[in-house]
């Protein structure tokens, strides 16, 4: 749960998530200072994979955190039945893949805008799969609204770049 006793909860500003957000951020120095230098382990790819995947668990576990010490869902196994939790993960996960698509759009990078529809496609399988049997509660259904209008927003400001400037780039 990572308490942060004695000081208050505060998401992002408490000593475990400031390592957690430390050790991605030491990871991707070393990644690009091993590019520069062409010390490089794996290609540029599996690592960019790699900071996305570690990315992807960090704001996870700050999601649920918060879930916990703000919603006073307990930190447990059973957190993954609550509607709380699992409404939050759909909008904080919506968010970070339209967050993806909108950076994807500018850069015309088509891989970075296919991960962040990888991810709002996930997220779209959870509300049908998992947050369909919570729709009793009042977060859940502000949930999947939130993700509804989010989802809206993504077609607008993140429109697919085209292929031609991702193979321009390569």
């Amino acid at each position: 749960a990572g308490d942060p006793r004695p000081l208050p909860y505060i998401p992002v500003l408490n000593p475990l998530e400031l390592a957690q957000i430390a050790f991605a951020l030491a990871l991707l120095g070393w990644f690009r200072r091993a590019e520069v230098d062409g010390d490089a382990l794996v290609d540029a790819k599996p690592r960019a994979q790699a900071l996305a995947l570690i990315a992807f668990a960090l704001l996870t576990s700050i999601t649920l955190r918060g879930a916990h010490y703000f919603g006073g869902v307990p930190w447990s196994p059973e957190m993954f039945s609550s509607a709380l939790a699992q409404a939050l993960l759909s909008v904080v996960w919506c968010l970070a893949g339209l967050a993806a698509m909108l950076v994807g759009a500018r850069r015309g990078s088509r891989a970075i805008w296919i991960g962040g529809a990888t991810l709002v496609g996930i997220v779209i399988a959870k509300l049908i799969l998992i947050d369909r049997s919570h729709l009793s509660d009042l977060s859940a259904i502000l949930g999947v609204l939130a993700v509804g209008g989010l989802l809206l927003v993504v077609g607008w400001f993140a429109p697919n770049p085209p292929r031609q400037a991702e193979e321009a780039a390569e």
